[in-house]
């Protein structure tokens, strides 16, 4: 997964090349790309663009604003209420997102992924770092994450799989997945050691939870299971 967003991320590079330039028209129109080199940039609210790409600096999309997609090699991204982007890549940094958003596909190679309330989402990928979600957000297909933790607040909606090798996974009440939940083996137990034996993962899924598919576990895990998961959707392929 590392070296497939490491790919993604490479030719947004390329599209960035040396320019220094920032393109911008007035607020709350369509305006051109966006390229910056080395310093922030910041989308108005109620404001349109294109591409943003980013080497260095973070990145502030206001509300209610609307982006093409947004590459970055460096740097925190906040997006801000009600606004929409299409596609999200980075490298190194942290997304937070507002309530109510709209996004398409997410993908960050090391950091955090932050999203508020009531969002919709096509997908959710990162190497390392852990993915929180507030109440009520829709995520069409699949989360994913190599090291780091999974957590949906009440209500979530996750249209794919729920995937990570290290990380906890946990769902809040009443939420609803339509894929598997897969926890993979583990390859480099030295980074789960602590106090004198290894720190399983733990998948927690609350009161009125469901699961379409099934649970593909590969190593040992700390299972908390409600009532509404029936015991026969736990494969455990160790």
């Amino acid at each position: 997964m590392r070296k497939h967003l490491m790919s993604l991320l490479l030719a947004s590079a390329a599209s960035i090349g040396l320019s220094n330039t920032t393109k911008r028209g007035g607020t709350k129109v369509s305006i051109a790309d966006i390229n910056s080199v080395s310093g922030g940039v910041k989308v108005d609210d109620g404001e349109t663009t294109a591409d943003i790409n980013s080497v260095s600096g973070g990145i502030i999309i206001g509300s209610k604003a609307k982006v093409e997609s947004i590459n970055s090699i460096s740097g925190g991204i906040k997006i801000g209420d009600f606004s929409q982007v299409k596609a999200v890549k980075s490298a190194s940094g942290s997304i937070t997102i507002g309530r109510n958003v709209k996004l398409g596909s997410v993908d960050i190679v090391s950091g955090r992924i932050k999203i508020d309330d009531y969002c919709q989402i096509k997908s959710l990928q990162t190497a390392s770092g852990n993915i929180k979600a507030g109440k009520n957000v829709l995520v069409s297909d699949k989360v994913a994450t190599v090291s780091g933790n999974i957590s949906f607040m009440q209500q979530a909606n996750i249209g794919g799989d729920v995937q990570t090798h290290s990380g906890n996974i946990f769902l809040a009440e009443n939420s609803s997945v339509k894929g598997d939940i897969i926890i993979n083996k583990e390859t480099c137990k030295l980074f789960k050691f602590s106090n004198g034996k290894y720190d399983h993962p733990k998948l927690e899924l609350a009161e009125g939870v469901t699961v379409a598919g099934q649970i593909h576990l590969y190593w040992e895990v700390v299972l908390i299971l409600p009532d509404s998961v029936e015991p026969t959707k736990v494969i455990r392929h160790y």
